[in-house]
């Protein structure tokens, strides 16, 4: 699965996915995109005790750039913090 399906799947926002990358969630890289493996994710989240997260709708969740754009907008991160989101999750994320 690509980014945007794991997404979709658990309801998360492709900022949150992305902080779970950061702290380890499991992701196999092939540049320029990124897979993941449902089981393995769910797994993850479960051992490091992530039970609750900010959920997002289908419809921003249809394209993920909107939730980077709204993130951007209202300032709950960064220029470089939305580029390294878009690193982390791959390039498949927002074509």
């Amino acid at each position: 699965m690509d980014a945007r399906d794991i997404c979709r799947r658990l309801n998360c926002s492709p900022i949150t996915l992305s902080e779970w990358v950061d702290k380890g969630c499991p992701v196999e890289r092939h540049p320029p995109s990124a897979n993941y493996e449902i089981d393995r994710v769910k797994k993850w989240l479960a051992e490091n005790g992530v039970t609750d997260w900010p959920r997002e709708s289908d419809g921003d969740l249809d394209e993920p750039i909107r939730v980077l754009l709204k993130a951007l907008q209202s300032k709950q991160i960064t220029p470089w913090q939305a580029e390294m989101v878009i690193v982390n999750l791959g390039s498949c994320a927002w074509g």
